[in-house]
Formats: C-alpha cells, sequence, structure tokens
C-alpha cells in the first residue's frame, strides 16, 4: 500500500499510451484478496506487469509478484521500478520473481 501516486509506472504509461498502447495502473489500496482478484483478472491479457516499490513496501511487491508468478509462470514478465530496485540493483538482478 502506498500514499502516493504512482509516478514512475504514470511516467512509463504514458510513454507507452503514446506509443499505442493500453495501460491500467493497479493501486493496493483495497483488501489483498479484492486486489489481487482484479489484478489477475487483468493481468490475462498483460504484455507485462510493472512493480514499483519502496523498501518498506517490498514484502507486499514480493507478495504480488509471487501471486503472478504462480498463476502465469515465466509467460508474463514482471518489470521491477522503484526506490528499492534502484537501491538494491544485485538483489533485484538475483530474484526468480524479476525480468
Amino acid at each position: 500500500m502506498q500514499n502516493y501516486p504512482p509516478l514512475g509506472l504514470i511516467l512509463v504509461g504514458s510513454a507507452l499510451e503514446a506509443h499505442g498502447y493500453d495501460v491500467e495502473i493497479l493501486v493496493n489500496n483495497q483488501s489483498s484478496s479484492s486486489f489481487d482478484q482484479e489484478l489477475i483478472e487483468k493481468a490475462h491479457e498483460a504484455l507485462f506487469i510493472g512493480v514499483t516499490a519502496t523498501t518498506a513496501e517490498i514484502q507486499d511487491a514480493i507478495r504480488i509478484a509471487k501471486l503472478l508468478r504462480n498463476t502465469f509462470g515465466n509467460m508474463l514478465p514482471l518489470v521491477w521500478g522503484g526506490w528499492h530496485p534502484t537501491l538494491f540493483p544485485e538483489q533485484m538482478r538475483d530474484s526468480n520473481l524479476v525480468d
């Protein structure tokens, strides 16, 4: 959960939209089960999923990434950004939850 707009995702999403892609940003500000259900439904049509996280949010982001991996395997790329991936690139590079 975050208390600020996901500016990195908005920036990337704006660039993708400018090139004709449909973009949808989901913010986890609801119960886990309803967010998870909505995410899985929308992810069926996604080319990839972008995940942003600060270090304080990393556990929830990992939970979401595991949910996506368990549902889609490696068929749906997971692209990470945000403060935590920026500050800990080796950790992210070594994770099987990051493409």
